[in-house]
C-alpha cells in the first residue's frame, strides 16, 4: 500500500501511533510531504533519524527542512565564539539566520541537533542535501498523482491529483471539517494541524481511506 501525510512537526509520539494504525510494512511505502521538523513536538530529529533508517519512507522536503539544512550546517561550521566579535556578538547575519529558524518553531530542533555527536549531525546534513525529494510523480492503481508540499510549485496544474500539505486545513476557507483532509477536486490538503496541537493525518492512495491520530 502506499500511504501519504505531511507536517509531522517533531511530534515522534503521533508519527508512531500512525506507523501502527496503518499496520506499516516492508512493502508498503510512505511519502512524508514536509515539514517533520520543529514548531509543536521536540521528536523531529528522532523522526528523521527514523527515515533515513527506513528505506521505503520517503521525505519529501518541506520549507521547515530546508531552513534547517542552513541552520544545521551553520551550526556544524561555525565556532560560535570564534564567529563573536571583541564584544561577544554574533555576525549579523548568523543572528538573522537562527532567529528566522527560532521563530518558525526552530528551537527544538536546534537543541536536538547540537547534543548529537558531529557524524551524526554530517549523516543528517547529507540525507537532507542528497536523498530528499522536492516533489515525487507516482501513478497508483492508474490514477496520477503529484506530491509536493506546498501547492505554489505546481499552481493550476491539475491534470493529476495534487496532494499537499503546509497550510493546515483548519486555515482554508469554506472547509467545513477543520483539521480532517480536505479534498478540492483534484487537490487534497493533508495538513491535519499536527503542528498547531491537531490531529496527524495520512491517506492511503490505493483505497482512499483516511488515517488520523489525535
Amino acid at each position: 500500500m502506499t500511504y501519504v501525510c505531511a507536517d509531522v512537526h517533531g511530534c515522534y509520539e503521533k508519527y508512531l501511533k500512525l506507523l501502527e494504525d496503518i499496520d506499516f510494512k516492508d512493502n508498503d511505502e510512505l511519502y512524508i510531504i514536509g515539514d517533520v521538523l520543529d514548531r509543536e513536538g521536540n521528536g523531529g530529529i528522532d523522526i528523521l533519524q527514523d527515515i533515513m533508517n527506513t528505506p521505503n519512507i520517503r521525505l519529501i522536503l518541506g520549507n521547515h527542512e530546508e531552513i534547517a539544512l542552513e541552520g544545521m550546517e551553520l551550526l556544524m561550521n561555525t565556532k560560535i565564539k570564534n564567529s563573536s566579535n571583541s564584544d561577544g556578538i554574533l555576525p549579523e547575519y548568523i543572528i538573522i539566520m537562527l532567529t528566522e529558524w527560532i521563530n518558525l518553531g526552530g528551537y527544538p530542533t536546534i537543541d536536538a541537533f547540537r547534543e548529537l555527536p558531529h557524524s551524526e549531525q554530517k549523516r543528517i546534513t547529507r540525507f537532507l542535501s542528497n536523498r530528499c525529494m522536492t516533489y515525487a510523480e507516482i501513478t497508483v492503481n492508474g490514477t496520477d498523482y503529484i506530491l509536493c508540499h506546498d501547492e505554489n510549485y505546481y499552481d493550476d496544474i491539475y491534470d493529476a491529483v495534487l496532494i499537499t500539505g503546509h497550510v493546515p486545513t483548519r486555515f482554508i476557507n469554506d472547509n467545513p471539517n477543520p483539521d480532517y483532509i480536505w479534498r478540492d477536486r483534484n487537490h487534497w490538503h493533508i495538513d491535519c494541524g499536527c503542528g498547531y496541537g491537531g490531529r496527524l493525518g495520512a491517506v492511503c492512495l490505493e483505497t482512499g481511506e483516511e488515517f488520523y491520530v489525535d
